[in-house]
């Protein structure tokens, strides 16, 4: 065989394979591929109403469908009853902060928000402000959790006065998450 011929083999070769390498990019990006493989499932071992991001490790998650996924699996969650007794808590499900969670939930009345997390490396006295104003929808991202331990959220409510209205804490155990 020429050295022409080997040549030819060989860059046909290369281009087949770079053809196929973006055809997997694009696969692990498009909308479809990421809705099919993708779900947002309840993990009752680290703790009451906790949802993880179940997903190949081959999905782009940096990617605007991934997000646009994301979101609509949300709102699919959210569909059920949620109030400040049953908050729904997401781990990380952007895929952009491992020390992330997201929580959810409903209340009757226009109230602030302010929480407290503590863990064995660290333990809080105070309660930090997340509700930039008063609402009755809470959406909140608290990125200060504790991978490898055990971590108590305390979340309380306060009304215009700033009387306290509820609190609530949850036990999340992420001392088997690394």
């Amino acid at each position: 065989m020429s050295k022409r011929k080997k040549l030819i083999i060989i860059i046909s070769i290369i281009i087949i394979l770079a053809i196929l390498f973006l055809l997997l990019i694009n696969r692990s990006s498009s909308y479809n591929y990421i809705s099919n493989n993708i779900f947002i499932e309840e993990d009752t071992s680290i703790g009451r109403n906790l949802y993880i991001v179940s997903k190949p490790h081959r999905i782009n998650t940096k990617s605007k469908n991934y997000r646009k996924v994301i979101d609509e699996k949300i709102s699919d969650v959210l569909k059920q009853e949620i109030d400040f007794e049953n908050m729904i808590i997401i781990y990380n499900p952007y895929d952009d902060d491992k020390n992330s969670i997201r929580l959810y939930f409903i209340t009757n009345y226009n109230v602030k928000v302010n929480y407290k997390l503590t863990h064995s490396s660290k333990s809080s006295d105070y309660f930090t402000n997340i509700g930039k104003k008063y609402t009755t929808q809470h959406k909140y991202e608290i990125s200060d959790i504790v991978l490898g331990e055990k971590n108590r959220l305390e979340v309380e409510l306060r009304d215009k006065e700033n009387k306290l209205i509820g609190t609530n804490a949850v036990e999340l155990d992420f001392s088997n998450v690394k």
